[in-house]
């Protein structure tokens, strides 16, 4: 997967100017469009999976850790799988929306 910068030039509600500076994938071959698709930016909520472990002193306790793994894995899975489903359910509008329409799936980068 390949990245470029993006440079964005926004203007407040007082009329300032603000530049918004973003790295954003670029997709190439199938496999970026598949990743894409799964919107690992979203697996960091399940990092809460955690939070129980850590708050009961019990994360480096006997197998609580790889537990804790692999139920963080598992709601990534599932949440990806919840993700590519709905992309497909909402093809057509998603191609009519114009950030949207720019989807793996949407765009034709992947196909069902």
């Amino acid at each position: 997967m390949h990245f470029f910068l993006r440079v964005r030039i926004n203007h407040d509600q007082q009329g300032q100017q603000r530049f918004l500076i973003g790295c954003k994938p670029v997709a190439t071959g199938i496999i970026s469009p598949l990743v894409i698709t799964m919107r690992p930016k979203q697996w960091a909520k399940n990092l809460l999976v955690f939070a129980a472990p850590v708050a009961a002193g019990k994360i480096f306790h006997g197998d609580t850790p790889w537990k804790t793994l692999l139920a963080f894995i598992a709601f990534c899975f599932i949440s990806s799988v919840g993700y590519i489903v709905n992309d497909i359910r909402d093809l057509d509008r998603d191609r009519m929306n114009p950030t949207k329409s720019k989807r793996p799936l949407a765009s034709g980068k992947i196909t069902t």
